[in-house]
């Protein structure tokens, strides 16, 4: 029966591939990362965009039942994704909309794409410069956000207000930060130049659109 052979069924002749391991005692394999099958011939999958979604099967304890374990063999752990590693953090696996050919496909993170996550396709705008190392934008002055396609701004007027945020040191901490954009450093008022004297940021009232008005003297 099955990969059992020999007058008296005691030969195992099961040929593992694509470096899958032969028990001899159970006559079975052990397939290598990325591959799955009786003899390990054919690539790890999932067959359903339900494995791990909600609704659908969302928890692992559903790969008791015999019709979640046929179609999600990888989100089960019958077998599992290549370990050829994804760059910039991508990972392997744990997407229910990847299944089929694409369930072990990088999934990229931020603007990193391609088949292992090693191209750029960040696009800055209004003047921004890309840094293809790191896939982020340093934005030009009077710009924000990740392509720089928002104004400067920040969005309380608690930054640098005494009773408040009035001090540099409070942009250590996640909320302040958020809110206080260009108080904190994270982008810079335009270099157009205000007439006399007067300044642009620094008023905590002028906050939203009006961050980076002249502050007339």
């Amino acid at each position: 029966v099955g990969r059992w052979a020999g007058p008296t069924c005691e030969e195992c002749t099961i040929d593992c591939k694509n470096g899958g391991v032969a028990d001899m005692t159970s006559c079975t394999c052990t397939c290598a990362a990325g591959w799955d099958g009786e003899t390990c011939e054919e690539p790890c999958q999932n067959q359903s965009p339900l494995c791990g979604e909600s609704p659908g099967w969302p928890t692992l304890d559903l790969c008791s039942n015999s019709g979640v374990q046929t179609n999600c063999h990888q989100w089960c752990g019958q077998c599992s994704c290549t370990s050829e590693p994804c760059a910039h953090g991508g990972t392997r696996g744990g997407v229910p909309s990847n299944y089929g050919e694409h369930t072990c496909d990088c999934n990229c993170v931020g603007r990193w794409a391609g088949p292992t996550c090693e191209e750029c396709t960040i696009d800055c705008k209004n003047g921004g410069v890309a840094d293809m190392t790191s896939c982020t934008c340093t934005c030009a002055a009077g710009w924000d956000g990740e392509t720089c396609e928002e104004p400067c701004q920040n969005q309380s007027p608690l930054c640098g207000e005494s009773p408040g945020w009035p001090t540099l040191d409070l942009c250590s901490n996640s909320g302040v930060q958020t809110n206080c954009h260009q108080w904190c450093g994270q982008c810079s008022c335009t270099s157009e130049p205000c007439a006399h004297g007067g300044t642009r940021g620094g008023v905590p009232s002028s906050y939203g659109e009006p961050t980076c008005d002249c502050n007339c003297v």
